[in-house]
């Protein structure tokens, strides 16, 4: 990110505060804490594909396709996920995407701490699942 738009972000982030700037030391202070926050957004947005993907790679088989068919069939199977268990598909996703923790996704979803690892061990394995099974055809 440019510094520049960091600047810029954070002028737009800070907007009108609820309570009046004293001086400039106080606004300094507020418009480093947002482009620090913006800083931690930007560089968890850059690593969540590569850690998602990376992630995926050691917990399902290896498949013999090309990455972008690889992609594809990941996303595939996650959507089938989705339709099939919301919740599950919700907590592999606040896990290794929003990287999470367990206790974060129990707190986040009002429920039991044993329920979200349970969810968790079922989406890797519908996962591992549809991705070792053989594609159907279409005639």
């Amino acid at each position: 990110m440019q510094p520049t738009e960091l600047v810029n972000a954070a002028i737009l982030k800070l907007g009108r505060p609820a309570a009046p700037i004293v001086n400039r030391w106080q606004y300094y202070g507020m418009a480093c804490i947002n482009m620090k926050r913006i800083l931690i957004d930007a560089g968890r947005r850059k690593r969540v594909r590569a850690r998602f993907e990376g992630d995926l790679q050691t917990m399902l088989p290896a498949a013999s396709v090309p990455d972008l068919q690889e992609s594809t069939a990941v996303r595939l199977a996650i959507e089938a996920l989705r339709r099939h268990d919301p919740l599950a598909a919700e907590v592999l996703w606040m896990l290794k995407v929003e990287s999470r923790t367990l206790r974060e996704v129990a707190t986040a979803q009002q429920r039991e701490l044993w329920r979200v690892s349970r969810d968790f061990k079922f989406a890797v394995e519908y996962l591992r699942h549809r991705l070792e099974s053989p594609a159907p055809r279409v005639r």
